[in-house]
């Protein structure tokens, strides 16, 4: 048998002519190869993988092969052929075989030197690029060479149009991603570099995501201003509630600032370790923290910069009191406010004083406390209006709400809990917007206005899932549980507290465990059934025995106790509880 294959877009124009010829035979068959749909690719990875392909794999082979079963088989070989079994989730493009490589090497090569070039600079620009930068990306061929050498390269199906809307007019892709992936591995350092910054300093000028704009200077060896792209990148990330991809920014900024040695201004180190300590911190990666912060106070004590060291002090002092270290917490916030200046670091020194409030209230100094907290709003009050400084006030506010709702002030909780979310909103800041709506949801629960209640949780929930504030999500579960338990719907009731209690088992935070242990048992007792009550709130104080949520239970213990009849025993359990050093307050206290 003999097969004989041919593409239409480099036929020439005797091929009519041949078809004709073959036509009267009744020995040759014409068939036309179609691309591949979803479900013959998924038919064909499984006879080929001999295992039933996910569809994420399906849909990244249709997309990076434009449906070419040709493509696809070579693809699933090289996939079959590897050393490591492939990872779809890794973010590495799929394999290409040897064999691949050459047919599409071949094909490259047919080209004239003037539209090879016009696609290695398409190639630099991404898999999709405008045709209108194109021109800009060279200095050797003029616009119209440039549109003429392309128009070659769409007649021979390398790239093609891609108008997914009306204002798609100059958008273009590679037909298979594979085109450019070769492209990309034939090209000479020298061009590589050349065509990388021209690409970023066409980005810039077109104000491209950041994130396009670091990766082009990075490929072009700018490492200065490719960390700096990457830190903006992190920060937009962050506004935007994505934090995984705010972590994969910084983390691109850290290896370059290691590996390059890279000495970035003191206010672009600021900004790099402040944004990402934040971030560990509101996603309890404690360890991250810490190494962070000993890096900036380093790098602060080599450069003699008080802000860097200020800056470095403070955030370990957060990491203190993720681990309950409020003592060792107040030490080093101390220390941050002996290098800050209250009118050249306002923001730093603003956090600081509130930072400072919160550990002497978890030390039980409550009055101490809350003159922290208004300080900080007093010097927020004269500052200039920028997103940090709102930022830093919506934390003051966070804390005066909690202090104030906990202290049987609910309404002026909620005041400031409704401020703390308007300037979170105003510095365009997740997390604290977050905290905002926790601090409502508990300070409304309290005063009795459950739905309003229940809507600021709502809006907390969408917040926390989004930008991975696990245990923050947490204790929005419990608060949601003691609202729906006071509007009497005790299944809801339950399956808040159970998932409470799971974010506490699944990342290790025995507050939010011990927490959801009392409120379930609070269910239980209003159930009338004391003794699984009594479970509950003895297995939430084993949970957190040095943690005010232990001690909520315990107090419960000791009155579900006395309220059986056990009076002597649970009066004294509640004697203990005040006879305790006072190294946590007694009164229950919301995370921020």
């Amino acid at each position: 048998m003999l097969i004989g294959t041919a593409r239409e877009g480099e036929l020439t124009y005797r091929y009519p002519e041949l078809v004709n010829s073959f036509c009267d035979s009744k020995h040759i068959n014409f068939l036309r190869l179609q691309k591949l749909s979803l479900n013959d690719i998924s038919k064909l990875a499984y006879h080929i993988l001999q295992e039933s392909p996910s569809r994420e794999l399906a849909q990244m082979l249709s997309q990076e092969s434009d449906g070419n079963p040709l493509f696809i088989a070579e693809i699933l070989w090289a996939i079959l052929d590897a050393d490591v079994k492939f990872d779809i989730k890794s973010g590495t493009g799929l394999p290409i075989s040897e064999k691949l490589s050459k047919i599409i090497e071949t094909r490259l090569m047919g080209l004239d030197e003037a539209t090879y070039r016009i696609l290695e600079a398409a190639a630099v620009l991404g898999t999709s690029f405008d045709l209108s930068l194109l021109p800009l990306m060279t200095t050797t061929e003029t616009e119209e060479e440039v549109f003429i050498a392309f128009e070659k390269a769409v007649k021979k199906n390398i790239v093609t149009e891609q108008k997914e809307n009306q204002s798609d007019l100059h958008k273009y892709r590679f037909v298979q991603q594979k085109f450019r992936e070769v492209l990309l591995q034939r090209m000479n350092s020298a061009r590589c570099v050349l065509l990388h910054n021209q690409a970023a300093r066409i980005r810039v000028d077109e104000e491209a995501p950041p994130a396009i704009i670091a990766a082009h200077y990075e490929k072009a060896g700018v490492f200065e201003a490719a960390f700096h792209y990457w830190v903006k990148a992190g920060e937009e990330a962050r506004h935007l509630a994505s934090s995984a991809e705010a972590v994969h920014a910084f983390q691109h900024a850290e290896e370059l600032l290691i590996t390059h040695k890279l000495s970035p201004t003191n206010n672009r180190i600021y900004r790099f370790f402040t944004t990402w300590s934040a971030i560990a911190f509101e996603t309890q990666d404690i360890e991250l923290l810490k190494r962070l912060n000993q890096s900036l106070l380093e790098i602060g004590e080599q450069r003699e910069d008080d802000l860097l060291k200020g800056t470095a002090w403070g955030n370990l002092s957060d990491a203190c009191m993720a681990t309950g270290e409020f003592e060792e917490g107040l030490t080093f916030i101390d220390r941050a406010l002996t290098y800050l200046d209250e009118t050249r670091h306002t923001t730093e020194y603003i956090e600081s004083l509130v930072r400072r409030g919160v550990f002497l209230y978890m030390l039980n100094r409550l009055d101490k406390a809350e003159e922290m907290f208004q300080d900080a709003l007093t010097l927020g009050a004269g500052s200039t209006e920028e997103a940090r400084v709102f930022n830093a006030l919506a934390n003051a506010h966070y804390q005066m709400a909690v202090t104030n709702t906990l202290n049987a002030h609910p309404r002026i909780g909620l005041k400031h809990a409704k401020l703390c979310l308007e300037r979170a909103k105003e510095g365009n800041h997740p997390h604290r917007q977050l905290t905002g709506y926790s601090a409502i949801a508990i300070a409304q629960y309290y005063l009795g206005e459950y739905e309003e209640a229940l809507a600021a949780s709502d809006y907390g929930f969408e917040i926390a899932e989004r930008i991975h504030s696990w245990r923050m999500l947490g204790y929005l579960h419990a608060y949601r549980a003691m609202i729906e338990l006071s509007k009497g719907d005790i299944s809801v009731a339950f399956e808040h507290a159970d998932q409470t209690i799971q974010i506490g088992q699944r990342f290790a935070y025995q507050d939010n465990i011990a927490l959801g242990q009392r409120i379930t048992g609070d269910i239980y007792y209003l159930l009338q059934a004391y003794e699984a009550a009594q479970e509950y709130y003895s297995a939430g104080y084993k949970t957190a025995p040095e943690h005010f949520t232990g001690f909520d239970n315990l107090f419960r213990l000791g009155f579900v106790l006395a309220r059986e009849g056990e009076v002597a025993k649970g009066q004294e359990i509640i004697k203990n509880i005040f006879n305790l050093p006072r190294k946590k307050p007694p009164k229950y206290l919301i995370y921020g």
